[in-house]
């Protein structure tokens, strides 16, 4: 499993808020990235900062009293740097 294209070992990102998208490379193509099995790689993508001011609050829930709340915060932070910071409850 990699992400953003880089090894890591185990589950890395558990939030999936967290993700931009998922990319699979299958088949023995996966070989030519170094340490990939025959069967494919799987690459977690993470969400970048944005050039530009985005604030986002997501609500869902479902059965047996499921509920959840989620924050994405991103833009500039000063001239030339800008950050990200996602937020879920933990559970």
């Amino acid at each position: 499993m990699r992400r953003d294209g880089l090894r890591t070992y185990g589950w890395s990102v558990r939030e999936p808020a967290a993700l931009d998208r998922v990319q699979y490379l299958r088949g023995s193509a996966s070989v030519l990235y170094g340490d990939g099995s025959s069967g494919g790689i799987v690459n977690l993508v993470l969400k970048k900062p944005l050039p530009m001011p985005l604030f986002e609050v997501t609500a869902s829930g479902g059965e047996l009293g499921f509920g959840r709340i989620t924050g994405d915060v991103t833009g500039p932070m000063t001239s030339g740097l800008r950050g990200r910071a996602d937020a879920s409850p933990c559970s």
